[in-house]
């Protein structure tokens, strides 16, 4: 038998694809250099190691389980070609680390993603008893070597929101600059949590995109999940929401899902219905970064290339993208000089949000660092999407060299099920969670995610150009904001 047959029988998942490009693929005995290089950074960050506050015991034990961690990279050359990729699964089923098999179009078909269940999770269902039908995010994979259950990607599906509504724009079904109205629940609706209530709201398109994206606004994400419920589908009894899944699916990026949302207010956001996997995250920042050739093909063999977006859209996506807040997952420029958390990607964040004392206020959020030296020495942009709530936590991006410095491109996508109630395990003794503790900076998420980008930074930063290479209200931490539920 030969050894990558072996290999991945025994989920072991060393051997993989080198995805060179998209239509010329090098078959490699074994992982890459980058494969092996991102699994060692995985190992060696110790996800395993956090604490988790949601027994309320104290100190807070260590988590009782491998998390549940997918983190994929693709290394680009300077025009974005994709020169290597890889994946990696963190779990209870592999503690250790697993490599994805990555074929020559970016995916996979080697892992069977199951969907989120927090009671199988936490111990109220077994982890390994069977699951139940409709739980394959994927149908067709039960023979896969590999399965993994993918955690709710948090407010990183806005993306899918934008892609959605700037497509309707490509095809002149609406424009960005046109007044659009959304009529927030009445006040007692379960969806004021995450949409608000109150008065009707009209702002340009433009208007509430920018604020999904830049600053996660969950208003304006159940406004422009309303707007594409709103549109007629392309087959009887389905709208703009099943035609986003159907866009997606139909350019391979079938994992990437925004199921059961509330046609009436665009709420209703439930783990276990809205899916992402890093490897389908990372694809799709692959179309948001551009480039001119095919990027990859679908099984059914229709090349993908970046005009799935129009010029226009992909520069406006990437506007928000680049103007994205919350600089406290992979890149922590937000707490600029701070023993903690650990510093991340060396990227810059958005004057937009910096005020007269240096510091960084975000929809209300207030940061406690001058992060204008950390601005100053910044070395890239860092273009993507984080996603936070009570048990999830997420990042995906598009990293560039800012200009005269040192040439990187690469994409980094990482999704898991460390929301804020976990956190390091110095803060154990704590009597509130790191994130609403002065002790911990009010970091929301362990430091572990932002030890891994420096990893990955460095790793990427080290390759030769053209080398194969939950819901509720914002924080507050003002008095009363304990147990605070955050979702942004």
């Amino acid at each position: 038998m030969p050894r990558r047959r072996r290999l991945l029988l025994a989920a072991i998942t060393f051997a993989t694809t080198l995805a060179v490009a998209p239509v010329a693929v090098a078959e490699t005995p074994g992982p890459s250099p980058l494969e092996r290089s991102l699994l060692s950074a995985v190992q060696g960050v110790g996800f395993g190691q956090v604490v988790d506050f949601d027994s309320g015991a104290s100190p807070a034990p260590q988590v009782a389980a491998t998390p549940n961690v997918d983190v994929a990279v693709f290394a680009l050359t300077k025009s974005g070609r994709v020169s290597d990729a890889a994946d990696v699964l963190l779990s209870r089923d592999y503690p250790n680390g697993a490599l994805v098999p990555i074929n020559r179009n970016l995916g996979t078909t080697s892992v069977r993603y199951k969907a989120w269940d927090i009671d199988r999770w936490d111990g109220v269902t077994a982890w390994n008893a069977p699951f139940g039908p409709g739980t394959d995010i994927v149908p067709g994979r039960e023979s896969a070597p590999l399965q993994f259950m993918s955690p709710y990607p948090a407010s990183l599906f806005k993306v899918l929101v934008a892609f959605g509504v700037l497509r309707l724009a490509d095809k002149g079904a609406l424009s960005l600059s046109q007044p659009y109205t959304y009529t927030p629940p009445p006040v007692g609706d379960p969806a004021t949590g995450l949409c608000g209530d109150g008065a009707p709201i009209t702002r340009t398109i433009n208007d509430w995109l920018d604020p999904m994206i830049s600053e996660s606004s969950n208003q304006s994400t159940c406004a422009m999940l309303k707007l594409l419920h709103d549109r007629p589908g392309r087959t009887p009894g389905t709208d703009g929401v099943d035609d986003l899944n159907a866009q997606l699916a139909a350019i391979g990026l079938g994992t990437l899902q925004v199921n059961g949302t509330n046609p009436a207010n665009g709420g209703r956001w439930n783990p276990g219905e809205i899916h992402v996997t890093a490897l389908d995250m990372a694809r799709f920042f692959l179309l948001v970064d551009g480039g001119q050739e095919v990027l990859w093909r679908t099984d059914a063999g229709r090349p993908v290339k970046s005009d799935v977006l129009s010029d226009e859209s992909r520069a406006t996506f990437q506007r928000y993208l680049a103007d994205q807040g919350f600089r406290e997952v992979l890149s922590t420029t937000n707490f600029c000089g701070l023993a903690y958390p650990a510093p991340g990607i060396p990227a810059r964040v958005a004057e937009r949000w910096i005020q007269p004392d240096g510091t960084v206020t975000v929809d209300g959020v207030p940061y406690p660092a001058d992060v204008r030296p950390c601005n100053a020495a910044a070395t890239v942009d860092f273009l993507d999407k984080t996603g936070l709530t009570y048990n999830y936590g997420s990042d995906a991006g598009i990293v560039r060299n800012l200009p005269g410095k040192p040439q990187v491109h690469y994409i980094v996508s990482i999704l898991s099920n460390l929301g804020y109630r976990y956190g390091d395990p110095q803060f154990a003794n704590l009597l509130d969670l790191p994130c609403f503790s002065a002790e911990a900076n009010y970091a929301c998420y362990t430091q572990k995610f932002s030890q891994l980008g420096a990893k990955v930074h460095e790793l990427l930063s080290a390759r030769r150009p053209g080398q194969g290479s939950g819901e509720g209200p914002r924080r507050d931490i003002s008095s009363g904001r304990r147990h605070q539920s955050i979702d942004r």
